[in-house]
Protein backbone atom coordinates (compact mmCIF):
# COMPACT_ATOMS: atom_id res chain seq x y z
CA UNK A 1 0.00 0.00 0.00
CA UNK A 2 3.14 2.32 0.48
CA UNK A 3 4.06 1.81 -2.76
CA UNK A 4 0.81 3.08 -4.42
CA UNK A 5 0.83 5.93 -2.75
CA UNK A 6 4.06 7.12 -3.85
CA UNK A 7 3.63 6.35 -6.53
CA UNK A 8 0.61 8.19 -6.88
CA UNK A 9 2.77 11.33 -5.46
CA UNK A 10 5.45 10.86 -7.85
CA UNK A 11 2.28 11.30 -10.90
CA UNK A 12 0.87 14.17 -9.24
CA UNK A 13 4.37 15.97 -8.98
CA UNK A 14 5.40 15.59 -12.75
CA UNK A 15 2.06 16.63 -13.31
CA UNK A 16 2.79 19.62 -11.31
CA UNK A 17 5.98 20.14 -12.96
CA UNK A 18 4.70 19.76 -16.40
CA UNK A 19 1.62 22.44 -15.73
CA UNK A 20 -0.70 20.31 -14.65
CA UNK A 21 -0.75 18.11 -17.82
CA UNK A 22 -2.97 20.35 -19.55
CA UNK A 23 -2.73 22.08 -22.75
CA UNK A 24 -3.12 25.70 -24.31
CA UNK A 25 -6.52 24.57 -25.26
CA UNK A 26 -7.50 22.99 -21.92
CA UNK A 27 -6.03 26.24 -20.54
CA UNK A 28 -8.62 28.46 -22.89
CA UNK A 29 -11.18 26.70 -22.28
CA UNK A 30 -10.99 27.01 -18.59
CA UNK A 31 -10.23 30.19 -18.63
CA UNK A 32 -13.75 30.80 -20.93
CA UNK A 33 -15.93 28.46 -18.55
CA UNK A 34 -14.20 30.66 -15.25
CA UNK A 35 -15.61 33.95 -16.91
CA UNK A 36 -19.25 34.80 -16.46
CA UNK A 37 -21.22 34.84 -19.32
CA UNK A 38 -22.69 38.75 -19.61
CA UNK A 39 -26.62 38.63 -17.92
CA UNK A 40 -29.42 39.88 -20.70
CA UNK A 41 -31.83 42.09 -19.27
CA UNK A 42 -35.02 40.31 -18.97
CA UNK A 43 -38.16 42.45 -20.60
CA UNK A 44 -41.71 41.78 -19.43
CA UNK A 45 -44.32 40.87 -21.84
CA UNK A 46 -47.28 42.53 -23.29
CA UNK A 47 -49.00 39.90 -21.24
CA UNK A 48 -47.33 40.28 -18.21
CA UNK A 49 -47.72 44.22 -18.12
CA UNK A 50 -51.38 43.72 -18.57
CA UNK A 51 -52.16 41.12 -15.92
CA UNK A 52 -50.08 43.47 -13.32
CA UNK A 53 -52.55 46.27 -14.43
CA UNK A 54 -55.24 43.95 -13.74
CA UNK A 55 -53.58 43.62 -10.36
CA UNK A 56 -53.31 47.12 -9.63
CA UNK A 57 -56.48 47.90 -10.77
CA UNK A 58 -58.14 45.94 -8.63
CA UNK A 59 -56.04 45.80 -5.30
CA UNK A 60 -54.47 49.14 -6.22
CA UNK A 61 -51.06 48.80 -4.10
CA UNK A 62 -51.64 46.40 -1.54
CA UNK A 63 -49.40 43.40 -3.32
CA UNK A 64 -50.55 40.84 -0.13
CA UNK A 65 -54.30 40.73 -1.37
CA UNK A 66 -52.62 40.20 -4.93
CA UNK A 67 -50.45 37.78 -4.07
CA UNK A 68 -53.88 35.77 -2.14
CA UNK A 69 -56.21 36.41 -5.50
CA UNK A 70 -56.33 33.13 -6.74
CA UNK A 71 -58.60 34.38 -9.97
CA UNK A 72 -55.81 37.67 -11.19
CA UNK A 73 -52.98 35.60 -9.57
CA UNK A 74 -53.79 31.69 -10.55
CA UNK A 75 -49.54 30.98 -10.41
CA UNK A 76 -49.61 32.08 -6.84
CA UNK A 77 -46.42 34.70 -7.50
CA UNK A 78 -45.65 36.23 -4.02
CA UNK A 79 -46.28 39.54 -2.78
CA UNK A 80 -42.52 40.50 -2.85
CA UNK A 81 -42.48 39.38 -6.51
CA UNK A 82 -45.00 41.00 -7.36
CA UNK A 83 -44.10 44.08 -6.54
CA UNK A 84 -40.86 44.11 -7.98
CA UNK A 85 -42.67 43.37 -11.33
CA UNK A 86 -44.82 45.87 -10.53
CA UNK A 87 -41.74 48.20 -9.80
CA UNK A 88 -39.87 47.28 -13.03
CA UNK A 89 -43.56 47.74 -15.39
CA UNK A 90 -43.21 51.37 -13.76
CA UNK A 91 -39.33 51.96 -14.40
CA UNK A 92 -40.35 50.61 -18.08
CA UNK A 93 -43.17 52.53 -18.63
CA UNK A 94 -40.70 55.78 -17.64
Amino acid sequence: MRARDSDEEEREEEEEEDGGGSTDVVRSLLELARSPAPRRPRHQSAAETEWLRRLVARHGCDTAAMARDRRLNPMQQTAADIARRIAKMQQQAD
